[in-house]
């Protein structure tokens, strides 16, 4: 064998090597849209030449955004609270129908005063606003309340509504379950009830972000009994992640009251959705890909941003980026000449 042909097989590996080592190649790909104005919903299809390793997408939409890929997304939004009901056994859930809130069986309530003292002396020097009347209660009975299936909604009720800006910080919320003396069995035996499901969320309409601040679980409910067998350990109230369930004794010859009263709660109404993050269409290890299609459910401009990058075998990173502009309009605003125009 010659020497030189055992010089071209080492040249070969030579050469191959400081290749692999060496930076990768700027990615070849090409991206077009055939036009910049397309109808909401409808798909836009974003035509590609050439190739690349790895290719990312940014559609410019709220956490697809290129522009804030490095910064977090902060909203104000809108305290929403909730919550259902349900009553069982008895006639006293009759009491919930009437107008008098003092002799209503379930009630809900705030303060901005209460000093954290769990107890009936605690409670009785705080001063307790009635937002009863905001919500939607049970207005019948069902067999078993904490089964939690005919709980009746309260509704989503804005905190502004029921809580001022002259308010102080932080705020309590509590349910009131309120047993009248017993005097006969058709109009004053006992009944229980269950408050369920209760959540003060963060809204934010125009993204469209419901983000819970508070929920059932996390409110921390700490119940106060005042009055007739206040801490007979067979009818003490309990709570659970979902429910909060009230009891009390069969016949009562005096009033009862078993407070639920929540922590403390400083109204933060913020919603952070962090850092967008980039839609990866194509992997290293993927076959070329001609096209990709997104559709924009919103009227607006946009910007679409594709991230190309090659990768060396070293780990050696060489990126390209194409920015698209794309206006959406609702279908009747404006007429969108298409001259590719396909049935979809």
């Amino acid at each position: 064998m010659s020497k030189k042909s055992i010089l071209l097989p080492l040249m070969a590996l030579v050469f191959g090597c400081t290749a692999e080592k060496g930076e990768p190649g700027v990615p070849g790909l090409s991206v077009s849209a055939g036009r910049d104005a397309f109808y909401v919903d409808e798909p836009v299809e974003f035509r590609f030449e050439g190739d690349a390793d790895i290719i990312s997408f940014w559609s410019g939409e709220n956490g697809n955004d290129y522009l804030w890929r490095n910064e977090e997304r902060i909203y104000e939004g809108e305290g929403v609270m909730s919550f259902g009901t349900a009553f069982m056994n008895g006639a006293q859930w009759k009491h919930q129908l009437s107008g008098d809130s003092s002799e209503k069986l379930v009630t809900f309530w705030w303060s901005d005063d209460f000093d954290g003292d769990y107890t009936a002396a605690g409670v009785s020097r705080a001063t307790w606003h009635d937002a009863t009347s905001y919500f939607e209660f049970a207005s019948t009975r069902v067999d078993d309340a904490r089964l939690l299936s005919s709980a009746t909604p309260s509704g989503e009720v804005k905190l502004s509504d029921i809580i001022p800006p002259s308010a102080a910080s932080p705020v309590y919320f509590a349910f009131r379950y309120h047993l009248l003396p017993y005097v006969d069995a058709a109009t004053d035996s006992r009944s229980r009830a269950v408050v369920s499901g209760f959540t003060v969320n963060c809204v934010n309409t125009s993204l469209h972000v419901k983000d819970p601040i508070v929920t059932n679980s996390s409110a921390g409910w700490t119940f106060v009994n005042i009055g007739y067998n206040a801490d007979d350990e067979n009818y003490l109230p309990e709570a659970s992640a979902s429910y909060i369930y009230f009891n009390s004794s069969t016949t009562n010859p005096a009033e009862r009251w078993s407070w639920a009263i929540s922590r403390p709660f400083t109204p933060d109404y913020s919603l952070n959705m962090g850092c967008d993050h980039a839609l990866g269409i194509k992997s290293f290890s993927d076959t070329p890909i001609a096209a990709y299609t997104h559709s924009y459910t919103n009227p607006g401009t946009y910007e679409a941003v594709f991230e190309s990058r090659n990768v060396s075998v070293s780990g050696k990173v060489s990126e390209k980026k194409q920015r698209i502009t794309i206006k959406v309009y609702e279908r009747g605003c404006v007429i969108i000449d298409n001259p590719e125009q396909k049935v979809w």
